[in-house]
């Protein structure tokens, strides 16, 4: 497929090491009886529970107001910790690998307060490389290559109630290890979680008209959450999965998409579960290569087993 095409991700992943340089700007089949109904109904609650508890784990913990944090009114690169607030719009016409907010620091907050970054296609909206505990909320960003990028070591990060428009990648996390993007707006922009990524967590998203790729891609990747999201409109399929291992795909509208509700290829170890997967041109999924994955309560149905 076009999305996962190697030499597309290694192009990206030069893009994304130029950005950084320049640092600047198996469920058993049987006949059906009353005991299988029952049993297939506490199953149901079981997940169903499990994904609340998932879903209150990731969603806690909002943080309060910050008090006296530094203010950003043009491109900034930020090298020490603290709170930082957008206080108005920001227009940057950027060259390739700079970025209009540049993260170099732990323990960063920074609050858009529904601002908005809007760049000439180029460049990246935000990006944080090598840094843990980076906060980004509340942040509308328009007409960049890159949203939102967590690059090499950004950890236990969290992209919080933004809205990505128009960039050929919205949000990405790339080399990073517990991450979690939740309650984000992204409209013909991708989400891309690849490269050796671990924990990340999906949550809550909705993203919508992706031209030419798929709406969420993940790849290399392991111990991923991808709850409660929703994906429509993509050319291409809702979510397609690239040599994903031990993640949980659940409760998601993977829907009126112009391939797949969802594709795996070289997957194993996964739990799909309780995905909308109806209205997708070519079917609700596609498996290539692919073992050893829970199927389960899929409308459509989508595994084998299923």
């Amino acid at each position: 497929m076009e999305e996962m095409d190697h030499s597309y991700r290694s192009t990206r992943r030069k893009y994304l090491s130029a950005t950084a340089a320049i640092g600047g700007l198996a469920i058993a089949s049987g006949t059906a009886s009353a005991c299988d109904e029952k049993d297939k109904k506490k199953d149901d609650e079981k997940r169903a529970d499990e994904r609340r508890e998932e879903l209150d784990k990731f969603t806690d913990g909002v943080e309060s107001e910050d008090t006296d944090p530094t203010e950003i009114d043009s491109p900034t690169v930020i090298t020490e910790p603290g709170a930082y607030v957008i206080t108005e719009d920001i227009e940057t016409d950027l060259q390739r690998g700079e970025a209009c907010i540049f993260v170099k620091s732990d323990n960063v907050t920074v609050d858009g307060r529904d601002n908005t970054l809007r760049g000439g296609g180029s460049g990246a909206g935000i990006f944080v490389l090598d840094s843990t505990n980076v906060r980004v909320r509340n942040c509308n960003i328009e007409n960049f290559l890159f949203g939102v990028t967590y690059f090499e070591a950004a950890d236990d990060g969290v992209v919080d109630g933004c809205t990505v428009t128009n960039c050929t990648e919205g949000i990405g996390i790339d080399d990073a290890t517990d991450n979690v993007v939740r309650n984000c707006t992204l409209r013909e922009s991708k989400l891309v979680v690849e490269f050796d990524s671990i924990g990340t967590v999906l949550i809550n998203n909705e993203i919508t008209d992706v031209p030419d790729r798929n709406g969420v891609s993940l790849a290399d990747s392991s111990r991923c959450y991808v709850i409660d999201n929703k994906v429509t409109g993509s050319e291409q399929s809702g979510l397609f999965c690239d040599s994903v291992i031990t993640s949980t795909i659940s409760g998601n509208e993977f829907t009126d998409n112009g391939a797949y509700g969802i594709e795996l290829d070289f997957c194993e170890d996964n739990r799909i579960t309780d995905n909308d997967l109806s209205d997708n041109e070519d079917g609700a999924c596609n498996l290539e290569n692919s073992d050893a994955n829970l199927f389960r309560g899929n409308d459509p149905a989508c595994g084998p087993d299923e």
